[in-house]
């Protein structure tokens, strides 16, 4: 119940991203945000206990990314496309 409450609130924008994205989501629990690439390696992982995250994408490739939400309970995922 909390992940699907999780993945609903879960804004991603701009996406597609040029030099920055912005997450946000609605979670009483802190979480840890992680962008991973096509590779499966993780190039941006940070723990946060607010409900908005701006990313810099400007130094990284052009492609598809995972971004994750999670902590010890719960775990979500969608797609961010880097121009």
């Amino acid at each position: 119940v909390e992940e699907t409450a999780l993945l609903n609130s879960l804004n991603i924008y701009p996406n597609p991203a040029t030099d920055r994205v912005n997450i946000t989501f609605a979670s009483e629990r802190e979480l840890t945000v992680k962008l991973v690439n096509s590779l499966g390696q993780i190039v941006y992982n940070q723990f946060v206990i607010n409900d908005l995250v701006t990313i810099s994408t400007s130094s990284l490739a052009a492609g598809l990314y995972t971004i994750q939400l999670e902590n010890e309970a719960i775990s979500v995922k969608k797609i961010l496309i880097i121009q």
